[in-house]
């Protein structure tokens, strides 16, 4: 009797199965990889990136092998062979369902790794470039990516355009010179308009801080007299690398910057009175170094100071504790002494007083316990 050899026997020959699976499989990794280096240039690698380079690489097999099977079907139909037709056709309209969730989970890591404020108009604008074949369908997209600039921002609609500038390439009809000045001249007032928004935003969102700061910069005035050098120049350094930080990043005017301008000056005369050193925070002249890092150095040797101080003081604490009570063990070893001499004197004195020896024995008894 023939035993044919069975799926995954050492002596089988390979299954065309697995083989395809393999295969399938290499190629998505290669495909993978060159996507995620592209991705790393278009954005900030990252888990995100990955994720996206991933499915997208999957997506494009299964597209592919969807156009593959759509001409096969054309040729079944052609030789009448209906019924092998219309169970590829079963398998491409799956095969279209699955990739139709996939192209949305890629518009959903293209939005967010764009930094869409609109996700949902981003991917709506996404799917409208894929479908581009034509020059009145591609200005159709270029108006409406220059219309969704405020909607979607800046980051967002410059993916885009990148990606409608790749299709309208592919398709032999580039966009036009006045569609790019277009897209460069609202995208440069966008720009301008997100940076003053951003702006007025660190602006608010420092008011807080830098009212603190300033306080603590007239605070100083009082306590500088009773620091040591070392610890005026520290707490000179927290307060003005935080107010530098804020000049520098936020950008204030009106009263803010007024303020800041106030509590600088406050701090360069207290420096200037008890000379605890010279530090860049305090130099109008330096710009664009790391003001916050410098702080929180600052604040971590005023933090090891205090501690250090604590512990000094915890210890001197514990010596007192320790003294005290041994005077008061002292005391009670005196006290516990007297009362021990005044019994044996009360004895004493009634020993003098007994007649016989058994009574002076009782007596001695009593004082012995």
């Amino acid at each position: 009797m023939d035993i044919q050899p069975g799926r995954g026997d050492p002596g089988s020959p390979p299954d065309p199965a697995d083989r395809g699976t393999v295969e399938y499989e290499q190629l998505a990794a290669a495909l993978e990889r060159g996507l995620r280096g592209r991705l790393g240039e278009e954005f900030v690698p990252g888990p995100t990136t990955a994720r996206l380079a991933h499915i997208e690489a999957r997506r494009r097999l299964l597209t592919a092998a969807c156009a593959i099977l759509q001409a096969e079907i054309s040729e079944l139909r052609e030789a009448s062979l209906e019924t092998e037709a219309e169970h590829l056709e079963r398998c491409v309209q799956q095969a279209g369902r699955t990739r139709q969730q996939l192209d949305e989970q890629c518009r959903r890591l293209e939005a967010e790794l764009a930094g869409a404020r609109d996700p949902d108009r981003f991917t709506d604008l996404r799917t409208t470039i894929d479908g581009v074949r034509a020059p009145e369908t591609i200005r159709a997209a270029a108006n409406e990516c220059l219309q969704a600039i405020g909607r979607i921002g800046v980051a967002g609609v410059r993916f885009l355009w990148r990606e409608l500038e790749n299709a309208a390439e592919e398709c032999g009809h580039p966009l036009t010179a006045d569609l790019v000045r277009r897209f460069e001249d609202l995208l440069s007032q966008a720009e301008i308009r997100d940076q003053r928004h951003a702006a007025r935003r660190r602006s608010e969102e420092s008011e807080p801080t830098l009212v603190l700061l300033a306080e603590q910069a007239r605070g100083l005035i009082g306590e500088a007299p009773t620091m040591s050098k070392e610890e005026l120049f520290d707490h000179l350094v927290s307060i003005g690398g935080r107010l530098k930080a804020i000049d520098e990043e936020a950008a204030p005017v009106g009263n803010q910057a007024e303020e800041i301008r106030r509590a600088f000056g406050i701090l360069t005369r207290i420096s200037k009175e008890h000379q605890p050193g010279w530090t860049p925070v305090l130099d109008p002249k330096r710009k664009g170094e790391d003001w916050r890092a410098m702080a929180r150095e600052a604040d971590r040797r005023i933090a090891d100071r205090r501690a250090a101080q604590r512990e000094r003081q915890q210890a001197a604490e514990r010596e007192q504790q320790r003294e005290a009570l041994e005077r008061l063990r002292a005391f009670e070893n005196r006290i516990v002494f007297n009362e021990s001499l005044e019994r044996l004197r009360t004895a004493i004195y009634r020993l003098e007083g007994l007649p016989d020896v058994r009574g002076i024995e009782s007596t001695l008894n009593e004082v012995l316990t």
